[in-house]
């Protein structure tokens, strides 16, 4: 009797799990397709032309591919706000994204990778990632911020990639990236930086590849400490 009980018990639990991991491919935007990808549940909504983001997506998703949109403008708690917490990785490259709210992204506690380049975003908020303390790599390239302001990153002690090629950046303050201590690639490429102040990244310790090319350097004195520190 003892051995039929467990063998029941099994064969519920067995149901259970199968039944749970159908319901979330299932719970899914008729415009989207929900399925696991490299062991992660993703949503695959690129190129739908959505003005918003999917509101009947399942809590499970951790990847959310949002490519190729028409979604503009991105609210505060876009995401927590549908219940989306569990997001680890956030795409929304050629979005015509245009305005970030500086909470967008706010609760999201477990993201690890953000791409947003090839948009139309301008300005971003110092503390448009704030919070998001597990974030590792931040694509933004192809956007036209064109400066980037004082403690323009929040605290993100495990940030290590930042992509910011061909932003039209024309002026980084001295302290920008003065929170990011662990950054290790950082890509400044095709912008228009003509100076740079010399102590912008001495603190990065860990940076090994910084990339600055194909930018309008000023070879004069307000250069010469940054490039002191960068040749050595």
């Amino acid at each position: 009797m003892c051995v039929y009980n467990v063998l029941i018990v099994f064969a519920v639990l067995c149901v259970t799990k199968s039944i749970n991991c159908v319901d979330w491919t299932l719970n899914c935007s008729t415009s989207c397709h929900c399925k696991w990808i490299n062991g992660k549940k993703s949503a695959l909504c690129n190129a739908l032309s959505l003005t918003q983001i999917p509101s009947n997506l399942s809590t499970e998703v951790q990847v959310l591919m949002l490519n190729e949109n028409n979604l503009q403008t991105l609210n505060r708690e876009e995401f927590t706000t549908l219940g989306l917490i569990n997001l680890q990785k956030i795409y929304l490259k050629k979005s015509n994204i245009k305005y970030l709210h500086r909470e967008t992204f706010k609760n999201l506690k477990i993201l690890v990778e953000l791409d947003l380049s090839e948009n139309l975003i301008e300005q971003l908020d110092k503390q448009t990632f704030s919070g998001n303390d597990r974030l590792r790599i931040l694509y933004l390239y192809s956007n036209p911020i064109k400066i980037l302001i004082a403690d323009q990153f929040p605290v993100l002690p495990y940030l290590r990639t930042i992509d910011l090629h061909n932003c039209e950046i024309s002026s980084i303050d001295e302290t920008s990236f003065s929170n990011i201590d662990l950054l290790e690639y950082l890509n400044l490429k095709q912008n228009s930086l003509r100076t740079l102040p010399g102590n912008v990244f001495t603190h990065m310790k860990n940076l090994k590849t910084l990339l600055i090319d194909d930018n309008p350097w000023q070879c004069d004195c307000k250069l010469k400490k940054f490039r002191n520190w960068y040749v050595e």
